[in-house]
């Protein structure tokens, strides 16, 4: 599958793919529909399913926050309490993050991104006021594309999509959010599948898009 390329073909993901098979994991991506199935994945065999899987997903996304927040890359160990420092020793073995003279950092920047994401997923019914005040943070915009494309690729129909967009009450929000169809995997089918939505009101989101 050709649109896939784009994504798999990433030095990060190709280092990530190649760990899993050499260690003789079956990386089956028949199923995969574009990035948001690669993110699932990652959280899923790396994150969650380590036996402290619940505290190192909620590490990574206070991690991933403050650092988006603050426009800091690294952050001192010393600003943690004892019990995350625990979890942050598995997760540089895993090296899913990295110390570096008393500072963590993610060990790519592409896992900080998919971490914004988990956070924005899990604040759905408040997303509107969990981004306001941060739309000025860049680092933040990525996020917001991802949680699009996790609706548009993951979900059946567009309904939650339609619905998260249209509750975001910001113009720069609801444009970023809106972009996250150029960077499906395969945003002619995704485009196919919303274009009654894009045409409607003589086609008003068409042309922002």
């Amino acid at each position: 599958r050709p649109s896939l390329r784009p994504i798999l073909f990433k030095p990060r993901i190709i280092d990530m793919l190649a760990i899993k098979m050499e260690a003789g994991v079956n990386v089956d991506t028949s199923g995969w529909v574009g990035e948001s199935d690669l993110i699932q994945w990652y959280w899923e065999t790396d994150v969650q399913k380590a036996p402290d899987g619940t505290a190192r997903s909620a590490f990574l996304q206070k991690l991933a926050e403050r650092q988006a927040d603050r426009s800091e890359p690294e952050t001192p160990e010393s600003v943690f309490a004892p019990a995350d420092l625990t979890v942050a020793e598995g997760l540089k073995g895993d090296r899913i993050c990295r110390v570096i003279d008393g500072c963590l950092s993610f060990d790519h920047d592409i896992i900080g991104d998919w971490a914004r994401q988990r956070v924005l997923l899990s604040h759905r019914e408040k997303i509107r006021e969990f981004i306001q005040g941060r739309l000025m943070l860049p680092v933040w915009h990525r996020a917001i594309r991802l949680c699009g494309l996790h609706y548009l690729e993951r979900e059946r129909d567009l309904t939650v999509w339609q619905e998260i967009l249209g509750s975001l009450g910001d113009r720069t929000a609801e444009d970023i959010f809106l972009e996250s169809v150029v960077f499906a995997a395969d945003p002619r089918l995704i485009l196919e599948r919303m274009w009654s939505f894009l045409s409607v009101t003589g086609g008003t989101f068409l042309r922002r898009l």
